[in-house]
């Protein structure tokens, strides 16, 4: 979904766990529309402390950022 807040795009996530980290997944980054992973911290970190401005992953050669915001 591609989302403006204040001129800022905006990338819903949402959090995967395994047994030592968590991750914010992007399923589909609105500048590039490719899937996206961010770090949530480990295990005892608050994930979400690590939502928030945050730089886009897309390979095609340009500079993109975003806000992360969890999806409910």
């Amino acid at each position: 979904m591609m989302e403006k807040a204040r001129n800022t795009m905006i990338a819903r996530c949402h959090l995967k766990e395994s047994e030592t980290v968590r991750q914010w997944i992007v399923p589909r980054c609105p500048w590039c529309g490719k899937r996206h992973v961010h770090g949530a911290g480990r295990i005892e970190d608050n994930p979400l402390d690590y939502l928030g401005h945050r730089t886009a992953h897309c390979h095609d050669g340009s500079f993109h950022d975003y806000v992360l915001v969890a999806i409910d």
